[in-house]
């Protein structure tokens, strides 16, 4: 297994399918992202942010954007090193 897994902290991080999304969408946009207008999605990254995952930034006379912290992008570094890793395919008798 891949040394760069730590199962323990993705364990202990706690993550949701919305938080799996937000942090793949904002690893292919570079760490940030604006950020969404719906008060169903900003009460959900509220939850991510709790996490230490992410952080909303206000620029003076732009929108808000959300951005990877270093949590964030240590988790992220994890979940990347997981997807490269073989698949084991198992046989169902």
């Amino acid at each position: 297994m891949n040394r760069k897994i730590n199962t323990a902290h993705l364990r202990r991080v706690g993550l949701t399918a919305f938080d799996t999304q937000v942090l793949g969408l904002l690893m292919q946009c570079g760490g940030e992202y604006p950020m969404p207008q719906s008060p169903e999605a900003i009460s959900r990254l509220k939850i991510t942010c709790d996490k230490g995952l992410v952080e909303v930034v206000e620029r003076f006379g732009q929108r808000r954007v959300v951005r990877l912290t270093d949590e964030g992008r240590t988790v992220c570094a994890q979940l990347e090193a997981m997807s490269a890793q073989p698949k084991v395919e198992v046989v169902n008798q």
